[in-house]
């Protein structure tokens, strides 16, 4: 890596980007290989507590040292909520990353990386300050209901640990893919990531912010739950340069696995029934759900399953995976064998095993019904809003029931379908009912 200094203006080259510090207002930009401008950011990150509003009043210079292959830069700075934080740029010869660190006491509420409040400096103003980027498209690659995962960088986006069937929360489908946007350059594609150690990952939501005069920062939800006390380091932010937006997310996560933050890659052959087919009977919960104008949940009953399978299996379909969905359960946060719906659970398990196929359960897994109250995370007014998974007692539960969701078997032959409305509105069904994956979750 090339490190220069030029009339007070620091730079830090590598073979993919390189970095310049400049000295007449606090920003930092970002140009790729070929010198293309991508981003020119602002790194008085806002790190907002609970208590008050993060307003950075003064800041040091530049500093820049060699270590281990890496440069690091340095900047530290006065908050008017901290007793002191300081701002690093980790550089590689092929990639960077962003370090936010601050000390004193609080609970932060939300971390605007690249973006915040700053008065430190008349020139420019005072006020909320953005950082620049000249991008040409985003990528998030979180699922959503409108399976739009592309987006203009002068827009929003958001990846997140929930969601509901309402405005602005669609992307419920599935648990969250790396907390990682990728974006489209003059060049090939910048991968724009958090890093966090475990234990540090502490967060709920990432959201890219843009605007209109080509301004973004990112945002980190903590929603207070961090308690800081003296020195403590955010999660990082780190920037990987690639062919594609795939790359960019492949190189963010070995970045984590070689940092050591999530495990490294086991030895030995993928079980086989990992690539096999996957039925999930949540499409055709929908389907019935429809057909009855219903409730889709309802519909989670052993003699409609037991349907659903015979169908697969007249139109020779043989998947090696099958999930029951929402809600066989009597109570989400018991994940005990609603009997009603399943008087046999552990028979039609057993049935499935011996055909060669797997049978997973869904969990709703923030759903704190039928969970004590103390075993629970609960707002100011005491309601339950989630099980606490922190709490010894509720772990006790959970594990307990993992082992008895499937009650011993009192018979081991398929029962036959009843002549219920239900069995009659899916035997009607066309084929397509099966693989019909939307529906409305209430």
């Amino acid at each position: 890596m090339l490190v220069t200094k030029e009339n007070g203006v620091l730079s830090v080259k590598g073979s993919r980007y390189a970095l310049t510090f400049a000295a007449d207002r606090p920003f930092v930009y970002v140009d790729d290989a070929a010198g293309n401008r991508l981003l020119e950011l602002f790194p008085l990150s806002g790190v907002n507590p609970l208590h008050g509003r993060d307003d950075t009043v003064r800041i040091g210079t530049w500093t820049a040292e060699e270590s281990g292959g890496e440069v690091v830069a340095a900047l530290a700075a006065d908050s008017s909520v901290w007793t002191r934080k300081t701002f690093r740029f980790r550089c590689a010869e092929d990639r960077f990353r962003y370090e936010a660190e601050v000390e004193g006491e609080g609970r932060p509420a939300e971390v605007n990386y690249f973006g915040g409040y700053y008065s430190g400096h008349i020139r420019w103003g005072s006020g909320f300050f953005w950082s620049g980027q000249r991008l040409r498209r985003g990528f998030n690659p979180e699922p959503n209901g409108q399976e739009a995962n592309y987006f203009a960088p002068a827009e929003g986006s958001v990846i997140d640990l929930t969601g509901v069937p309402l405005p602005g929360k669609g992307d419920w489908f599935f648990t969250p893919p790396p907390f990682c946007f990728a974006f489209e350059t003059e060049s090939g594609w910048l991968g724009i990531g958090v890093e966090a150690e475990p234990g540090r990952n502490r967060y709920t939501e990432l959201f890219y912010r843009g605007q209109q005069q080509f301004g973004f920062h990112l945002s980190l939800a903590f929603e207070g739950h961090t308690e800081v006390s003296g020195v403590y380091e955010l999660p990082a932010i780190g920037f990987d340069f690639a062919e594609n937006e795939y790359a960019a997310l492949h190189a963010h996560v070995e970045a984590l696995r070689q940092n050591g933050y999530v495990p490294a890659r086991r030895g030995g052959d993928k079980p086989a029934w990992w690539y096999e087919p996957i039925f999930c009977g949540w499409g055709s919960q929908c389907y019935v759900a429809a057909v009855e104008q219903g409730h889709a949940p309802s519909y989670a009953r052993q003699q409609l399953y037991d349907g659903f399978m015979a169908a697969l299996d007249a139109h020779g379909v043989t998947p090696g995976i099958v999930v029951l969905d929402d809600k066989w359960q009597a109570a989400y946060g018991e994940n005990i064998a609603d009997t009603g719906k399943w008087p046999d659970l552990r028979g039609f398990v057993d049935l499935q095993h011996a055909a060669g196929k797997k049978v997973l359960l869904w969990l709703k897994a923030w759903d704190p019904e039928g969970v004590p109250a103390e075993e629970c995370i609960r707002n100011a007014a005491g309601l339950p809003l989630a099980f606490d998974p922190t709490n010894p007692a509720f772990e006790a539960r959970l594990r307990a029931r993992c082992g008895a969701c499937c009650l011993p078997s009192r018979e081991r032959t398929m029962r036959t379908a009843s002549k219920s409305t239900s069995a009659r509105a899916f035997r009607a069904a066309p084929a397509s009912a099966l693989t019909e994956t939307r529906g409305d979750w209430n």
